[in-house]
């Protein structure tokens, strides 16, 4: 089988532009020479999907959905299967988010999640610090729904 090298480059590239870094979840970041996802933003997302795969695996135990495409990955992804290896749980990106707000504008917000693993629920808990702009305009907003 051959290899068009070309042309898998220029799907990649496309595929990288079309995610940017804040529909995953990580921070854009200062120096950004083109726009998309950058390789090590590949490398963190996939061991950060194993590390998720590794957690939840281990919560539900063999014979769940996740032990089941845990295991179908590490038969067919060598890449799955080395990041596996290293035993990384946990990993996350940053608690940091910005959020838009449509009438107070751009928040700098920090991100607590909370797991209850037993239903697989999520609770997402912002907070601003004390003192900044983004704490203002949340008590702001918190001020204006008690209005409504």
């Amino acid at each position: 089988m051959t290899i068009d090298r070309a042309g898998l480059a220029e799907f990649l590239r496309r595929r990288r532009e079309s995610l940017q870094p804040e529909d995953v979840g990580l921070p854009r970041g200062p120096r950004r020479r083109t726009s998309g996802l950058r390789r090590e933003d590949h490398c963190f997302l996939s061991r950060m999907f194993t590390s998720g795969a590794r957690e939840i695996a281990t919560l539900r135990g063999r014979g769940s959905r996740a032990a089941q495409l845990a295991e179908l990955l590490l038969e067919r992804s060598e890449e799955f299967r080395t990041l596996w290896e290293q035993h990384e749980v946990g990993l996350r990106p940053d608690d940091g988010k910005n959020l838009v707000h449509p009438e107070l504008g751009r928040l700098e917000l920090n991100c607590q999640t909370l797991v209850d693993s037993g239903q697989s629920h999520y609770l997402h808990i912002f907070t601003a610090i004390p003192g900044s702009e983004s704490y203002q305009k949340l008590q702001l907003l918190a001020a204006v729904g008690d209005e409504a």
